[in-house]
């Protein structure tokens, strides 16, 4: 080998070694972040899975405790209805003499509403 040819491979060589130590320290850091890719994504990915079907379960259940808090205000209001009716059917059944008679009328009207109480609880 004479000295022009290792002059030739020499800067080939250091022209080698400066490509790697560009390239190599990336790609270290490309693969690196990769692999914690591949360990943190599918995490993530199953937390999300995991809080959607909690909202999912939280919504239904404050779905049906609705449903049932309104269908009970729904028969407590047709309750008191109920007893208003009651109350307004008795006093229509009145005559001119109860009607002046306040004491009477209350008798009435409170006889209806616990015989009404009585039949609806």
């Amino acid at each position: 080998m004479n000295e022009g040819q290792r002059g030739r491979n020499g800067g080939k060589r250091s022209r080698l070694a400066g490509f790697l130590q560009g390239v190599v320290p990336r790609r270290f850091s490309i693969y690196l972040a990769a692999l914690l890719l591949i360990a943190i994504v599918p995490s993530f990915i199953f937390s999300i899975v995991i809080l959607k079907r909690s909202a999912d379960a939280q919504e239904q259940v404050v779905a049906s405790l609705l449903r049932a808090s309104t269908g009970s205000v729904t028969r407590i209001v047709e309750r008191e209805i109920e007893g208003m009716l009651t109350t307004l059917r008795v006093l229509s059944m009145t005559e001119q003499s109860d009607i002046e008679n306040l004491q009477t009328l209350y008798q009435r009207a409170a006889a209806a509403l616990r015989v009404w109480i009585q039949t609806c609880w």
